[in-house]
């Protein structure tokens, strides 16, 4: 194996034009860390590996790309992860360009040794932006083991772990995430799992990358939303399915239910609710058939 101190991986599917400019602010990372980018292509059908293809021979840093031809971002985060030749595995998003020291902070937070995972903040690319999907939390904090990692804490767009994290969690569940029909909450039932399993985190707001939304409006949070109730419902009837996690996954979901339900002047809560227990028996549906 080559020594590489730090993977990052990023699944892309579709989204030439996106990657392209991902890329490109890749090449302005700095770092005496040793490294590599490893592209999963998600089955795409327009031409991201003709981007591939020309980027690959000026980069300025190990690259490779590896397939992934059946869609769902959770099983291309898996072929990435277990393809990655480093320790320490971080995951972000081809609609994100890190900050010049991405590599450096991430390697630095894994130097306790104590924290197994961590994630960092998720800045706005443009400001004009809708802002939602992001983590502006200026504070560091840890996450202590065997407890509740909660939805935005961390996000999978600047999400890094160690290797034998994932070899213990089994990776992703391949049921849920975007490509398929729970199309979020992958991130947050992973993290959840590890913590169950005895790992501790940290957030580390010093580990920096940019969302490019593509100027999302407020015309488009609805959607959203919706999607990410549906992720939430999607943890939550895991959490119920492992006897080990179920009373605290009740604990849980009843603490935010009650927290919304005392919300005033917004039928928001409401729905939000409905549509986390639809979630949640969108997945108990989708293990049955699985």
């Amino acid at each position: 194996m080559d020594n590489f101190e730090v993977s990052v991986v990023v699944c892309t599917r579709n989204r030439a034009a996106q990657l392209q400019t991902m890329l490109a602010h890749y090449t302005n990372v700095q770092t005496d860390v040793p490294w590599e980018l490893v592209i999963v292509d998600n089955g795409s059908t327009d031409n991201t590996s003709a981007v591939l293809a020309e980027f690959m021979p000026q980069a300025r840093f190990p690259m490779r790309v590896v397939q992934e031809t059946k869609p769902g971002l959770s099983r291309a985060r898996n072929t990435g992860w277990r393809a990655a030749k480093a320790d320490i595995v971080a995951f972000s998003d081809d609609d994100c360009y890190p900050e010049r020291d991405f590599v450096t902070q991430t390697y630095g937070a894994f130097q306790r040794k104590d924290v197994n995972y961590v994630g960092g903040r998720v800045l706005l690319y443009d400001a004009d932006d809708y802002p939602i999907t992001i983590q502006t939390n200026p504070v560091a904090f840890s996450i202590a083991p065997y407890t509740t990692v909660t939805a935005g804490q961390i996000h999978g767009a600047n999400m890094s772990c160690r290797r034998h994290v994932l070899e213990a969690c089994e990776g992703f569940d391949e049921l849920m995430g975007a490509g398929t029909k729970i199309p979020s909450g992958e991130d947050l039932d992973f993290l959840n799992r590890a913590s169950a399993l005895g790992h501790a985190g940290a957030y580390c707001p010093d580990i920096v990358v940019y969302h490019n939304h593509g100027r999302r409006l407020a015309t488009d949070i609805d959607h959203l939303r919706r999607s990410y109730a549906i992720g939430r419902g999607a943890c939550y009837a895991k959490g119920l399915l492992d006897k080990h996690r179920r009373r605290q996954t009740l604990k849980d979901w009843y603490a935010a239910t009650r927290l919304r339900a005392s919300y005033k002047m917004s039928d928001i809560p409401f729905r939000e609710m409905a549509q986390e227990l639809s979630g949640a028996f969108q997945y108990w549906f989708a293990r049955a058939a699985a």
